[in-house]
């Protein structure tokens, strides 16, 4: 690739942050574009159900300082929602801004939550945790909850990865009960996937949406 080319990156995530850096350990000296629709620089995502929700971490779990983009010319956008691409033109459509021509395209834009299929699923608590925004939202709710006395009685979890389920009702557990845990193992996280299994077991429609009360 030459200083002509411009390399254009959808999806300012963990992996388009890391595939920035690689490019220009390549040496391509070309222009380098990376679009994200968040507000927020990259930022890397498994903190968010662990020190950073718990209000531990140093600062938001961002993938690289604020320097990096500037010394290396990578060109940061955030607040950037693609809403096209055309490969006959090389070009990317941008909401409210320019479209952005591209010799080279890279789509690191990672996946979707799938969203809750009952009704009430826009009720206020019920919080889907992919952003920092969701982060924060959840971890200032469980807060808020212990603080005025008022434990959740139940909370019901939904996702495909039963050990992220643990990592998370770990936390909820060590949240709720004031209590420290190993993230990932209290008793309550284990008994409630067993009762999950155990009343579920291989059921198609579980898998697809499953949930269980973490405390009794």
């Amino acid at each position: 690739m030459s200083a002509e080319e411009n390399l254009v990156i959808v999806g300012a995530s963990l992996t388009g942050a890391k595939a920035a850096e690689a490019i220009r350990q390549t040496g391509f000296d070309g222009k380098v574009v990376l679009l994200g629709s968040e507000a927020q620089p990259p930022y890397e995502r498994p903190p968010l159900s662990k020190d950073y929700m718990r209000g531990e971490a140093d600062g938001k779990p961002f993938v690289f300082d604020d320097d990096f983009y500037a010394e290396r010319d990578v060109e940061l956008h955030t607040g950037a929602n693609v809403t096209a691409i055309d490969p006959e033109t090389s070009t990317v459509a941008v909401d409210g801004s320019p479209e952005v021509r591209f010799d080279r395209l890279l789509i690191a834009t990672g996946a979707e939550p799938r969203l809750l299929p009952l009704p009430g699923a826009d009720l206020d608590g019920i919080v889907y945790l992919r952003t920092i925004e969701d982060s924060d939202t959840l971890g200032k709710q469980l807060g808020e909850g212990t603080a005025q006395g008022k434990p959740r009685e139940e909370i019901l979890y939904f996702d495909a990865d039963p050990s992220w389920e643990l990592e998370v009702a770990g936390f909820l557990d060590n949240v709720l009960n004031d209590t420290p845990v190993e993230s990932g193992n209290s008793e309550q996280a284990l008994k409630a996937m067993r009762l999950v299994y155990e009343i579920y077991g291989n059921d198609e429609t579980f898998m697809k949406s499953k949930s269980a009360p973490i405390m009794e």
